[in-house]
C-alpha cells in the first residue's frame, strides 16, 4: 500500500505539472518492504508520509484550533558540551551533537587573589575540550531504565551550570515517570507473557486432548474392525460348517438313490437272467423235442437235390424232360 501512495501520489504531480521532489527508496533500492528500508530512509519516508498528511483538505478544520506553539516540540536541554537532549515520547532520548568553537581562556590579574586564581582555572578546565565526543549528528541515547540512571548520574556528578540544570530536569521531570513507564512495560510484558504461556498451555492441552481423543477414536475404530473380523470369521466357519452338511446331506442322497438304482438295476438283471435262462431252456427242449420227431421233407428240396444231381449226370440226362 505504501508503495502505491508514493506511486499514485508522483503520477498526480506528473498530471498537475508541478515538480515530485521526493526521490522513491523503493524504486532506488529495489525494496518492497519498509522494515528493509535503512533508518535514513524510513525517516524520509516518514516526513514524506507527513506531507501527504497535510496536503489532505481536512487539515485546515482539524488544525484551526490547535496552538501552533503547542505543535513545537523543544529540546529537552543542552549541556556544557553543546549537547542538545530532545525528547519526543516513550522511554527514548535522542542527543543532537553540535561542533564547539574553542574558546580562549581569561588570562587572570595580577592583583586577583588565590580564589579568583582558582576560579580562572576551572573555566580554563572547562573551556580545553573543543570537539565534542561523538561527530555532529543524531543519536539515541536511552532506551532503557539503566541508560537514564546512567545518564542523570553523569550530570549529577558535574559542577558545571548547564550540566546541573540538566540534570535538575532530568531527574525531577522526566525521571519518575520513565521509572513508572518502564514498569509498566514491565507488567505488560510478564503478562503477555503469562497470556503467551496460558495460550502456549491451552494450545498444548488442547493439543493433547486432541491427541487422545483422535488414540480413542484409533482404538474405538480397531476395536470395530477386531469386532468385524471375528464376527466375519464366525459368519465364514458357520458358512463352511453348513456348506459341509449340505455337501454331506447331498452325497447321502446321492449314495441313497445310487443304491436305490443299483438295486433295481441288479433285480432288473436277475430278472433277465431268469427269463433268458428260462428261455434258453424252453429252446432246448423244443430242439430235443425237434430232434426226437421225423422231419417232413420239403418238396422243393426234394427237387433241388433231384436236379443237382441231374446236372451231374447230364451227359446221361440229356435231353430228359423236366417235371414240375
Amino acid at each position: 500500500y505504501l508503495i502505491q501512495l508514493i506511486q499514485t501520489k508522483k503520477e498526480e504531480a506528473e498530471e498537475d505539472g508541478y515538480e515530485f521532489k521526493f526521490e522513491d527508496p523503493f524504486e532506488e533500492g529495489d525494496i518492497e518492504d519498509f522494515s528493509d528500508l535503512g533508518a535514513r530512509d524510513q525517516v524520509r519516508v516518514l516526513c514524506q508520509l507527513t506531507d501527504f498528511r497535510l496536503e489532505c483538505e481536512d487539515v485546515y478544520a482539524k488544525l484551526k484550533e490547535l496552538d501552533p506553539e503547542g505543535l513545537r516540540v523543544d529540546p529537552l536541554g543542552i549541556d556544557s558540551d553543546n549537547v542538545i537532549y530532545w525528547y519526543f515520547f516513550g522511554t527514548r532520548l535522542y542527543k543532537e551533537v553540535k561542533p564547539m568553537k574553542a574558546k580562549r581562556p581569561k588570562k587572570p590579574k595580577k592583583d586577583e587573589n588565590l580564589k579568583e586564581r582558582k576560579d580562572s582555572e576551572e573555566i580554563e578546565e572547562e573551556n580545553i575540550e573543543t570537539e565534542p565526543r561523538d561527530p555532529p549528528g543524531w543519536y539515541l541515547v536511552c532506551s532503557a531504565e539503566s541508560q537514564w540512571n546512567d545518564l542523570v548520574n553523569k550530570y549529577k556528578k558535574s559542577k558545571k551550570k548547564q550540566d546541573k540544570e540538566l540534570y535538575e530536569t532530568l531527574n525531577d521531570n522526566f525521571l519518575p515517570d520513565i521509572i513508572k513507564m518502564f514498569n509498566e512495560q514491565e507488567r505488560e510484558e510478564k503478562l503477555k507473557l503469562l497470556m503467551a504461556n496460558k495460550r502456549s498451555s491451552s494450545r498444548l492441552d488442547r493439543k493433547r486432548d486432541a491427541e487422545e481423543q483422535a488414540f480413542m477414536k484409533r482404538m474405538e475404530e480397531e476395536k470395530r474392525r477386531e469386532l468385524e473380523r471375528v464376527e466375519e470369521e464366525a459368519r465364514r466357519k458357520k458358512r463352511e460348517k453348513e456348506n459341509k452338511e449340505k455337501s454331506r446331506e447331498v452325497r447321502a442322497k446321492q449314495r441313497e438313490q445310487l443304491g436305490l438304482r443299483v438295486g433295481n438295476d441288479l433285480d432288473a438283471l436277475m430278472a433277465n437272467r431268469k427269463r433268458i435262462r428260462g428261455d434258453s431252456i424252453e429252446m432246448r427242449e423244443e430242439e430235443t423235442i425237434d430232434s426226437a420227431m421225423p422231419r417232413k421233407r420239403n418238396p422243393a428240396m426234394m427237387e433241388f437235390q433231384r436236379l443237382s444231381s441231374m446236372e451231374d449226370d447230364g451227359e446221361n440226362h440229356a435231353g430228359r424232360n423236366l417235371r414240375f
